[in-house]
Parts: C-alpha cells; structure tokens; sequence
C-alpha cells in the first residue's frame, strides 16, 4: 500500500491523492453516494447514517464519507461492517491519520477494498483552509449527497451547498425543529432537497437515482423473490422513469 503518490484531476482544480492508483481509481468511478452528517450528532443522526449506509451498500452502491467524528464515521462503519465499498476522502495528506478516531475506519476501509483519498499534498496535516476543500471532493465523488444530521452554518451544510453548486442530488432527513443540528437539513428539505422520512424512502431513492435494487431484504415483497429476468425488467422501468 505504501506506494509512490500517484494522482488524477478531479474538479479541474486539485490533483487527487490516494493509496493504490488502480484501486482507487476503479473505486472512485463506480456509482456511489456521499454519507455525511453532523460531528456531534444525536444518537437519531448516527442511527440514520448507519441505515443510510446499509442500504446503499445492499444496494450494490459504493459509500463516501469524509471519516469525522460522528455521522460521516457511522455511515463509513455501516458501510464496510455490511461487506461493502468506502470511499474515505481526508482533509489532512492521504497518509496522515485525522482525526486519530479515524485509524481504525481508515485501515479497515483499505483492507477491505476501499479507498482513502485527498486533494492535499502528501504529509501535509490538517489546516482549517483544506476542509472546505474536502468537503467538496465528497460532494464530487458521487451522484448524491445524503445529509443525516447538518446545522447551520457548518461542514456539513457547506458540503451539501457545493453538492447543490455541482448538480448533484440532496437526500436529507427532516428533524426536529428544536435541535439545532436538524435546522440544516429542514432548511434543505424546505428548499427542495429529497425529504427521507423512512427506510423505505431511502431505498426508492437509491433505486430513483443509480437504477438499482436493494434484493437481500428478506422482507421486502415484490424485490426479495424477483427472478433475474424480472429484477432486469425493473432495472429498466426504474431507469425511464
């Protein structure tokens, strides 16, 4: 793994770090979707960052996720723990650990097939000007961006203005209107962003937006029990709509 930096453009912009050139790059270009959320989340943020990722993975999708404390940790947990892909983008160098809470998701994620990424120089620690940047990455690196937990301002929120800015797709999970780490995303839902109210919502905006089925739950009628010829016909309707 401790290879030479290798790098590709990404945004234009900033060349993009990483371990293992092929890896990453096969990891990188395959569909998947940005899990983020609030640093001190609530037990309901890390809870719905985890279902989040379970269903994203079940559902054959990549998960990226920028490795903080708290929601983005949970959702890339969930992601590795259900046997699936994590993209883990760092705001520090590729080979630097930050947060230190982020060490055992870091090697987990590589060991299991992931990637760890960054737009900042090789050994370069964290600095509060390369986050903005990072977040944007996160928003990049996928066709949506699903916000558990954001106030406002904050990271979060700021990645999810440069999803908007980059056309990607909003999934945000309303809460309640005295948490001030669910002001956020209510403000995102009132302003046009694919409101989660349930698993089952995550699971049709998934198959909405990738034209892929979620097929190992065991008690979803109709998707569970579907025979390859009919799941591919699914496939298709899915993506016309």
């Amino acid at each position: 793994m401790r290879s030479a930096t290798n790098c590709i453009p990404v945004m234009g912009c900033f060349p993009l770090l990483f371990w293992n050139f092929p890896m990453c790059r096969r990891r990188c270009s395959s569909v998947a979707t940005s899990i983020i959320g609030a640093r001190k989340a609530s037990p309901y943020g890390l809870a719905v960052a985890e279902l989040a990722a379970k269903v994203a993975v079940e559902a054959g999708v990549t998960v990226v996720s920028g490795g903080a404390v708290g929601c983005d940790q949970a959702s890339g947990w969930a992601a590795v723990n259900a046997g699936g892909r994590h993209v883990l983008v760092l705001g520090t160098g590729a080979d630097v650990v930050y947060p230190r809470s982020s060490a055992g998701l870091i090697a987990r994620t590589i060991d299991t097939g992931g990637a760890v990424v960054s737009i900042s120089p090789w050994g370069m620690g964290p600095r509060k000007f390369a986050f903005p940047r990072r977040n944007r990455v996160i928003a990049a690196l996928s066709q949506a961006l699903f916000v558990s937990e954001a106030g406002m301002p904050s990271g979060t929120f700021s990645t999810a203005e440069a999803a908007m800015d980059l056309g990607r797709e909003l999934l945000a999970v309303p809460g309640s209107i005295l948490s001030p780490e669910s002001r956020g995303t209510n403000y995102l839902i009132a302003n046009g962003a694919c409101c989660i109210i349930d698993e089952e919502s995550i699971e049709m905006a998934i198959s909405r937006i990738y034209g892929t089925l979620r097929y190992s739950r065991p008690d979803a009628p109709g998707i569970a029990d579907l025979d390859p010829t009919h799941s591919s016909w699914a496939v298709k309707i899915l993506k016309k709509e």
